[in-house]
């Protein structure tokens, strides 16, 4: 019974392993496969939204020295208030960009930037007050432009490329990231239910050997229990055999006590007839 009890033990922890190799499997390939999901995920929102916002920004460079241009000939305030909220869109962004988790030399380039934007602005305030004055000449303020504001412009907009380019490489550079993570994720995850299965195999080994030692234990016991019970049962029939040879020598003696018994008993009935004559010629004797 509790080599039985033993074995049931044994089988229901092997199962017990098995599942648990199951399960932990299961939850480290679900968490290599969230890992890299969530690292890609968080990338290309990250790289994706730098790239769109510094395209952006070149799009507004571009309309506000548009807006500045047109002010230069028109003096128009219609084209410096939009010169003015160009600048500031820019700066929100910039901004923006500030506070997002950027590489080191994603914040250097946009610190570039916000330098070579702050130097160029000033240049422009400057140029939209001395339009303001009305001895200002389109002449003297296309000078100025050429002279103070598009170099400046040019290297503000170079900014804007490189940090773009920077952006849409560090994306591409995420997506080979990733792939290169998902294919050692999913290395792992082959050796690791290849090893739950050597375990698994190996588990199912030792409970099948465990189980040919029980059966081939209980196959002997019952042959040994079976011959102990030949061996019983011979000894019981020979047994019995003696005990009828003997109970047959006691009836023949008994038939034998009683042929005896009837030889004495005709035998005394003799002596006694006989003896009842001799009484009798006695007393004829006597009589004569």
């Amino acid at each position: 019974m509790n080599s039985s009890q033993t074995f049931v033990q044994k089988l229901y922890a092997g199962i017990a392993a098995i599942l648990l190799l199951t399960v932990v499997l299961c939850v480290l390939a679900a968490s290599n496969l969230s890992t890299v999901v969530t690292d890609y995920d968080r990338l290309m929102e990250t790289h994706s939204e730098a790239l769109l916002q510094a395209q952006q920004m070149e799009t507004l460079l571009g309309q506000k020295f548009t807006a500045f241009q047109s002010f230069l000939l028109t003096g128009s305030a219609r084209y410096r208030q939009g010169t003015v909220q160009d600048h500031m869109a820019i700066q929100a962004i910039e901004q923006h960009l500030r506070q997002k988790e950027l590489t080191p030399d994603a914040q250097s380039k946009l610190a570039q930037i916000a330098s070579d934007q702050a130097g160029l602005w000033s240049r422009v305030q400057a140029g939209l007050q001395r339009r303001a004055e009305p001895n200002a000449s389109l002449r003297e303020m296309a000078a100025y432009y050429e002279q103070e504001i598009a170099p400046r412009a040019h290297a503000l907009d170079a900014d804007f490329e490189a940090f773009a380019k920077y952006e849409r490489d560090q994306r591409n550079e995420a997506k080979r990231t990733t792939f290169a993570h998902a294919t050692n994720a999913i290395w792992i995850t082959a050796s690791l239910a290849a090893l739950a299965v050597i375990l698994g195999g190996a588990i199912a080994w030792v409970l099948t050997r465990g189980l040919t030692r029980q059966v081939g234990g209980a196959i002997a016991h019952l042959q040994n229990s079976s011959s102990e019970l030949q061996a019983a049962s011979k000894q019981q029939a020979t047994g019995s055999g003696e005990q009828a040879a003997a109970m047959s020598e006691v009836a023949t003696t008994m038939k034998e006590l009683l042929a005896t018994s009837r030889q004495i008993t005709e035998n005394a009935q003799r002596v006694a007839g006989i003896a009842e004559e001799t009484a009798a010629a006695a007393q004829a004797g006597d009589r004569a």
